[in-house]
């Protein structure tokens, strides 16, 4: 038993930097152009 749960965790972490990097992926283009955007808000002051 005590070896099951040292491979499942083991799993578990080596699982988490692969779900990290797609999240990255999908976020980090995302959050570029929050970004952006929030910096052309602070440039040009637009009342949406």
């Amino acid at each position: 038993m005590r070896q099951l749960t040292v491979d499942t965790t083991v799993g578990a972490i080596h699982e988490l930097p692969l779900q990290q990097y797609t999240v990255r992926g999908r976020l980090v283009p995302a959050l570029i152009m929050f970004y952006a955007l929030n910096r052309y808000y602070f440039i040009i002051p637009i009342l949406p």
